[in-house]
């Protein structure tokens, strides 16, 4: 009798201390994690996407920093727009500001709204720090105590270890960060 109470002892001590193991790693992964590192893994996260089409980030991004005043300055220049053909609609948020949002926003009646919702909800999330948050808890044990120790090879650098920003049916904000013009601006940018 006593063998069986010390194994169920030992059962539950085990499942206790791996989950405080597990928020420990979880906590010392972020809390070492400098911005430029957080870039570095929303940038490896974002080149695993080879097989997913996406318009010029580069061309994109230009025009937003060259002619939208409000887009940056609401933004701080913290995200970067990425339009991508996505099976879901849903957008992506990678750590470090990448934003992944899909390409049929730019084809919808409301998507200017529905684009600045997704934008305010991500800075949101960028300032609360839920995208490295959501990117550390989807690690394995493993593969977070190899991070906390300088080796990234362990890490798990998949799409849907970013954070996913989901919106209705119908936007809740009635500003936007583009005009009309720079909104089919960026729909020329990026046509499929």
């Amino acid at each position: 009798f006593l063998w069986f109470l010390f194994i169920i002892f030992l059962f539950f001590s085990s499942i206790y201390f791996s989950d405080y193991f597990r928020k420990f790693a979880e906590k010392t992964a972020f809390s070492i994690t400098s911005a430029e590192q957080e870039s570095n893994l929303g940038n490896t996260m974002f080149s695993n996407l080879s097989d997913i089409s996406y318009c010029d980030i580069n061309k994109l991004n230009n025009y937003i920093r060259t002619s939208n005043k409000t887009y940056r300055a609401r933004t701080n220049g913290n995200i970067e727009l990425i339009f991508i053909d996505l099976e879901e609609y849903r957008s992506i948020l990678f750590p470090g500001g990448k934003l992944l949002v899909p390409f049929s926003i730019l084809e919808e009646k409301d998507g200017a709204f529905k684009l600045t919702e997704i934008t305010k909800l991500a800075m949101e999330a960028i300032r609360n720090k839920k995208a490295i948050g959501k990117f550390f808890s989807q690690q394995r044990n493993k593969a977070l105590l190899s991070y906390i120790f300088g080796n990234f090879n362990e890490l798990n650098f998949d799409m849907n270890y970013g954070l996913f920003i989901n919106l209705s049916d119908t936007p809740r904000t009635f500003d936007t960060f583009f005009n009309n013009k720079e909104w089919l601006t960026l729909k020329n940018i990026c046509k499929i």
